[in-house]
This record gives structure tokens, C-alpha cells and sequence, in this order.
């Protein structure tokens, strides 16, 4: 139906309302395509094209940490395109908005995920821009004008990966802090430039996380969050060198000299997994690796378990030995792998192990990479594109050394404290790190001190089941640590590094550092009704009837349950001494005892800290008792905290959980009669307490050490 002229006016006026909000001479935000952004600014030739990026995941489209500056569009199911850049556009002459093509959108989250040359109208304009021209059908945009040259000194682009996850290379620009946030932080463009040529670059396959740039120039197939890339681009980059990489922010522009000669012959580079020796694996990442060989191992069977031994890997079949670590390794020359002495592992190898573990006799099949585990040192495997690897070391083939990992620490929520446990002198028990380390192999661990003292970890000799680890008082760590706090413990994985804060003092006293722990009174353990058969059975070894058992019983448990102390046991047992009883409790409050390095803190039965002091050791006090003197002495420690109290003084007998399962000591305001049993303030009282979370075998041996020493006769 023709439509009368009242409907042609309408139909005008509202096309004049739509554009009034666009005055002459403003600034919109347009999304231009790639082609035409970078023609104005690299002078490229008529028939040049920058291809579009295709995600290949939903995710990273959306992320403006990763495409902020860009626009996409879907192209199919859950695939999008990303055309271009969002750029603001000064528009001389409202009217050419009208031509076909242009579309204007609501906000930025609409033109973000809109077509080539929509656009919005923003409250206020940033005075950078490029100009829009219109000459017919053709459309162009001029070069960017009122950007600011920003400030590049103290940053140095290099490369940092070649034929890696996200192509042939990767650059770095160390020192650029510069954090997109696809909001205030924009990166709009990039240019790498040689002595030759101009390369412009493109988000997420090219540009990601402000300061990490990659190219991939047909060697790479497959790259991280993009569909297979088109490099036509950048074929003729292969062994040039970049001179200069221009950012074109919200910032400003940046303009960085840079010398980073592009290595050629990318078929023969490449990463595998590789078998590193415990020494050349922790060399560039402790302090001293000289010590770090490999572990031996008596029963030849723990060397051999995946389960217990996972990262590691063993080159004598019959297991005697963990010779180092599995992870993966940049190469820069794959044909020279064999001189270093090692064999290739393929996808057709193949080894079978059987361990007999608890009496239980299992074959395990190790197949492809997985025969690495039992393989000689330096043996390989090419790691293929679609699995490479997230983070490597870097091999300098003729120093025979592997670099630092490539990947900076992740933070790490959980807690670590010193325990007992039979592995070793010192343990640490790790806990709360399930969610991150349950699922993966534990390469390594790394215990760094308060003064940046770095320490190396060994599969089985120190790492047990990922959550513990410890080393004995002989060894290099505690020689390397004693006297210092360890601040940091660093899991290495194949997947990632996690750094945990701790507060873990290392005791240079020896005794201290066998008391590692939290402990909780003895004897309330001891005459719970669950273990009163085991006692039994103990007291049994050394007497035939049930009366004298259950008599010896009675007296073991419940003679060193006593509530006297001091003055007010000298006065009862004075006249009684038949009737004596030891009070073996803990006095003044204390529920909980802790000792961790040369820190010693108590708890009430409520769990509030009473206190938390630094000892020193003081020197030992022979223990006399009704005058005479014993053969025993107190190992006395004092803290020079004014505020201590009945806790400035702590006196610790022989005992420690590795040897005797249990600790007998003493604690007070005075040194005076400390190591008298009979006399003082002190009389009668001995506290004595065990592991708290103790398990069943160690009570057991407490007890039945208890029965030996005043059943059996075997005590002094």
C-alpha cells in the first residue's frame, strides 16, 4: 500500500530524533574491524586482511580479562567470532551514520557482542579517537589521534616460549604490570614490529592478560581457547627479529625497543617429559641441590608404587633407589636427547611392575608416558600438541642444567603444623589442600625459611602421601634450617606451583625438635575403660593371677592420678608416705601443651591460648627426690618474656613420643626446686602428657613400656 505523505514525514522525523542524540562533530564507540583499525596505522595494502580470531569456548569470549577492547560475533552454536576492536570514533557529520551498515546499540555489553560498525553513544568520550569517513560504499577510519605516549622504561619484552599451548612463540613483557580488566584497562591493538615488517596482532589468539603476547606462524596446530588459527599473517616472521612492540591502551600508547631473535627450525623444538635427577631438577630452585641425590630404599618396594612414589621415578628395576623427578622440559634441539644417556619412551611402551605391599601382591601396567616411571635418567617422551604442558623447565642442552619453572607460585588457604611421626624427626602435616593437590602427582616440595633459605624434598625419604614431610636431624634440610622459621611450603606439580604461609620455627635444640607437637594429658588417656584389656594383657606377661593383675592395674593407672602438690603433698604424705600419689596432671589452667620449634603455647580446656613464649636452653638439672640425687636429669628452657608467669620456666625429662610415646616435664614462675620431686613448690608433681589425635598403637606402647618399667623390673 503506498504510504501517504503524513507517514513519510513521520517515518522522517523519527530517523531525525534517532540521530538528533548524535550532535555534530561527537564521539561514539564503534566497533571497527580489525582490517580497517590496523590499515591507518601500519600503512598495510589494499588487499591485506587481519583474519578474525574464532573461540573456541564460551568462556573466553566473554572474559574481558582475556578479549576487553574486542567485539564478537556468533558464527554458530556456541562459537564466536571476534571481528575487531571497540574503538572510540569521532564523527565529523551525523549523517553518515545513516549509510548502510552502521547500527546503533543500548550500551557496551550490547556492542560488545555486536556486528561491524554498531555503536554507542557513551556519557563521556575518551579524547583519543580515529576518525570515521565515508566515500560511498567504502568505509575507513583514520589513524589514532590524542593517545599519549606512555612511559616503557624498565620493561624488557622476551621470549619466553617456543611452539608452546598458545603457538610458536610466546612473548613476555617483564616489568609491564599493566592488568586488563576490559574496563578502565583496555588493550586495544598491538604491532610487532622487525627491521622489515609490521605484524598486527589480534586478541586471544594473539594478545591475553595485558602483558603475554603469542604468535603462532603455522607451525602450531592447535592453540589454547581458539579454534585451529589462520598464521597467514605471520608465516614470514619464522627467525626474524622483533625490534619494537607497540600497545595501543586506554592508557596511552606504548612504545617498547625490544631484541628478540625468533628461532627457526620450529620442527625440532619441542617439550617432552622427562626424567630430571633430584639435583639437576631443584638446582635453580633451592638454595644448595648438592646434597640432593637419590633416595635409597630398603624394602625395594615403596620406590615402586605409583601410589606413594607419584612424580617420581626409579632407574633400577628391582626398585633401590627414587632417582628424581617426572616434568615436563622445553627442548630446543629433540634429535640431540640421546647423548644425554637417557631412551625415548613412545606411545607403544610399556612396563609392569609388581610390588607386594601389606602382604598384598599387585602388578601395575605403565603404559606410553607412564613407562617413564621406571626408565633411565633423561629418558623423554615428545609431549604432542593438544596435551602440552602448562608449565616446563627450560633445557640448556650444553651445561646439562634446566631452568627455573616457568610459572609464578599460586597462593595456596591451608594449614601446616610440626607433628610426631615415626618417618622422621621433624614431620609437617599439611591440611586443607585437598580440593588443589588430591588429583595430582606432588613433583616436589619446597620448604623456604624466614631468611629465603630454600630446601628440596625427596619422594618417600621426605614426602609421604603429598600432606607429610619431615627429615631427620642428621640430614642437609635441618642443618640448612635449624635456628630459622619456615615461612613457605611449595608444592611443584605438572599442572601448577602452590605456595603456602606457614609459621613453622625449626629448634636449633635437638630435644625441642623431638617434641614437635601438640600433647594432652597422659594419664586420663590411660584409664579409659577401652584400654583396660590391653593393659591387662600387659600386666599378665609378668604375674599368673587375675587379683595381683587387676591390684597392679589399680596402681598403675591411678597412683599418678594425684591432686596435691607443693606444700600441701609435703604435708600429706609426710606422715603417710605409703599413701603417695604423684600428681601427673597439667596445673594452672594448661589443657593443651604445644611445641613447635622453640615456641612453646598453651590452651585452656576451651581452646583460648594462655600463653606463647620463646625458650632458650638453659642448661640440665639432676633430679633428686627425698635427698638423694637420681641418675636423671630436667633439660630446663626460659623464656625472657616479662609476662610469663608460671610459664617461664619449662623442665623436660628424656622422654620424647618417638622413643618413650609420651613426655614427662615441668613448668613454673621459679627455677628454684624445679628438679626436686620432694621438695618446693613443686613436690609430687610431674605433668605428663601424650600426642594429642594419638593413635592406638602409640598408647599401646606407652603402656605397655609402663608395665615393662614397674611390672617387669626393666626400668632404671
Amino acid at each position: 500500500m503506498k504510504k501517504t505523505m503524513l507517514a513519510l514525514l513521520a517515518a522522517a522525523l523519527c530517523a531525525f530524533a534517532l540521530l538528533g542524540a548524535i550532535a555534530e562533530g561527537e564521539t561514539v564507540i564503534m566497533n571497527i574491524p580489525y582490517t580497517q583499525f590496523y590499515a591507518a596505522e601500519l600503512d598495510l595494502p589494499a588487499d591485506y586482511q587481519v583474519d578474525a580470531v574464532t573461540s573456541a569456548t564460551e568462556k573466553n569470549y566473554k572474559n574481558p580479562a582475556l578479549v576487553g577492547g574486542s567485539y564478537s560475533i556468533e558464527i554458530e552454536d556456541g562459537t564466536h567470532a571476534i571481528e575487531g576492536v571497540s574503538f572510540p570514533v569521532y564523527v565529523a557529520d551525523a549523517a553518515l551514520l545513516e549509510g548502510e551498515g552502521f547500527a546503533e546499540v543500548a550500551d557496551a555489553e550490547t556492542l560488545a557482542v555486536s556486528g561491524d560498525y554498531s555503536y554507542y553513544i557513551p556519557e563521556s568520550a575518551p579524547e583519543y579517537y580515529k576518525e570515521l569517513t565515508v566515500d560511498g560504499d567504502v568505509i575507513a577510519f583514520g589513524a589514532v589521534q590524542n593517545l599519549p605516549e606512555a612511559e616503557v622504561e624498565g620493561v624488557t619484552p622476551v621470549l619466553d616460549e617456543v611452539k608452546g599451548r598458545r603457538g610458536d612463540y610466546k612473548i613476555d613483557l617483564e616489568g609491564f604490570d599493566f592488568e586488563t580488566d576490559g574496563a578502565e584497562n583496555i588493550v586495544y591493538a598491538v604491532v610487532v614490529r622487525t627491521a622489515d615488517a609490521a605484524y598486527p596482532l589480534r586478541h586471544l589468539e594473539n594478545i591475553f592478560t595485558g602483558n603475554e603476547l603469542a604468535i603462532n606462524a603455522g607451525s602450531s596446530k592447535l592453540i589454547k581457547g581458539v579454534n585451529p588459527a589462520m598464521p597467514r599473517n605471520y608465516e614470514d616472521i619464522v627467525g626474524q627479529t622483533i625490534t619494537e612492540i607497540d600497545y595501543y591502551t586506554s592508557q596511552g600508547y606504548y612504545a617498547f625497543p625490544a631484541d628478540i631473535e625468533l628461532p627457526g627450525d620450529l620442527d625440532n623444538k619441542g617439550y617432552v617429559l622427562m626424567n630430571i635427577p633430584y639435583d639437576k631438577f631443584y638446582e635453580a630452585e633451592v638454595t644448595d641441590a648438592s646434597t640432593l641425590d637419590a633416595v635409597s630404599s630398603a624394602t625395594l618396594m615403596k620406590t615402586r608404587t605409583g601410589a606413594l612414589s607419584g612424580g617420581s621415578y626409579h632407574v633400577a628395576p628391582e626398585g633401590s633407589d627414587i632417582s628424581g623427578v617426572i616434568y615436563p622440559v622445553y627442548v630446543d634441539d629433540l634429535a640431540a636427547l640421546a647423548d644425554l644417556g637417557g631412551v625415548e619412551i613412545t606411545d607403544e611402551s610399556s612396563v609392569e611392575i609388581t610390588v607386594t605391599n601389606r602382604s598384598e601382591e599387585t602388578t601395575t601396567a605403565y603404559e606410553g608416558s607412564a613407562a617413564l616411571f621406571e626408565a633411565p635418567s633423561y629418558s623423554w617422551y615428545v609431549m604432542q600438541e593438544g596435551s602440552l604442558p602448562k608449565q616446563y623447565k627450560k633445557l640448556d642442552m650444553d651445561a646439562l642444567t634446566f631452568s627455573t619453572i616457568n610459572k609464578k607460585d599460586k597462593a595456596l588457604e591451608a594449614a601446616a603444623a610440626w607433628v610426631y611421626d615415626k618417618h622422621a624427626d621433624l614431620v609437617i602435616a599439611v591440611s586443607g589442600a585437598e580440593e588443589k593437590l588430591d588429583e595430582t602427582d606432588v613433583s616436589g616440595i619446597v620448604l623456604i625459611a624466614d631468611d629465603s633459605t630454600a630446601v628440596g624434598l625427596k619422594h618417600i625419604e621426605n614426602i609421604w602421601r603429598k600432606y607429610q614431610m619431615g627429615f631427620s636431624l642428621d640430614s642437609a634440610a635441618y642443618a640448612a634450617l635449624k635456628g630459622k622459621t619456615i615461612t613457605g611450603i611449595r608444592y611443584i606439580t605438572q599442572g601448577a606451583n602452590y605456595i603456602i604461609d606457614v609459621d613453622l620455627p625449626v629448634a636449633e635444640d635437638e630435644l625441642l625438635t623431638r617434641l614437635n607437637g601438640s600433647y594432652i594429658e597422659l594419664f586420663p588417656e590411660f584409664a579409659r575403660d577401652e584400654y583396660k584389656d590391653y593393659w591387662m594383657e600387659c600386666i599378665k606377661a609378668y604375674v599368673d593371677d587375675d587379683e595381683t593383675a587387676e591390684a597392679y592395674y589399680t596402681a598403675l593407672t591411678q597412683t599418678y592420678m594425684g591432686t596435691l602438690k607443693g606444700q600441701a603433698a609435703i604435708d600429706a604424705y609426710g606422715e603417710n608416705p605409703e599413701g603417695m600419689l604423684f600428681d601427673c596432671y597439667f596445673e594452672n589452667g594448661l589443657a593443651k601443651l604445644t611445641v613447635s620449634g622453640n615456641v612453646i603455647s598453651g590452651e585452656d580446656a576451651e581452646g583460648n591460648e594462655l600463653f606463647r613464649h620463646a625458650y632458650e636452653y638453659v642448661g640440665d638439672r639432676t633430679v633428686s627426690f627425698f635427698g638423694e640425687e637420681l641418675d636423671s636429669q630436667l633439660h630446663l628452657y626460659k623464656t625472657e618474656d616479662a609476662d610469663a608467669g608460671d610459664f617461664t620456666y619449662f623442665a623436660f625429662a628424656d622422654d620424647t613420643p618417638g622413643e618413650t610415646q609420651h613426655i614427662e616435664y615441668r613448668y613454673g614462675a621459679s627455677e628454684e626446686n624445679l628438679a626436686n620431686y620432694s621438695e618446693g613448690e613443686y613436690a609430687y608433681w610431674l605433668a605428663s602428657g601424650i600426642l594429642d589425635g594419638y593413635r592406638e598403637s602409640m598408647i599401646q606402647d606407652c603402656i605397655r613400656l609402663f608395665v615393662d618399667e614397674n611390672v617387669g623390673g626393666q626400668g632404671d
